[in-house]
């Protein structure tokens, strides 16, 4: 995994936008979308930013550390759920979890 997918992914579970990970790493929000769209590749100095505001370390951004891996569906499905209510998200695992349990 490469560090595009990596700072999405990051952002996306801490349910932030790309204008709120650019204002809480101090960099623009198009650098956060050129990162994560593969546009351009990241500085030292800008991993560091991230690395520190994502409480993460800079080798989980640059995909030395492997993250967990979660599918694209995964982390679309963790952004929708980050968007919800404490009793939406506690519904929806009641659901998901009914769903998982099924026989096919």
């Amino acid at each position: 995994m490469d560090f595009k997918y990596n700072i999405k992914r990051l952002r996306i579970e801490n349910g932030l936008t790309q204008e709120e990970l650019a204002k809480g790493a101090g960099v623009s929000q198009s650098a956060v979308y050129l990162w994560e769209n593969g546009k351009t590749d990241i500085t030292g100095s800008c991993v560091v930013l991230l690395s520190s505001f994502l409480n993460v370390t800079a080798d989980e951004i640059l995909g030395i550390e492997p993250l967990p891996t979660t599918s694209d569906k995964g982390v679309d499905l963790l952004a929708v759920f980050n968007t919800m209510t404490e009793q939406q998200q506690d519904l929806c695992i009641q659901i998901a979890k009914t769903i998982a349990n099924q026989k096919e």
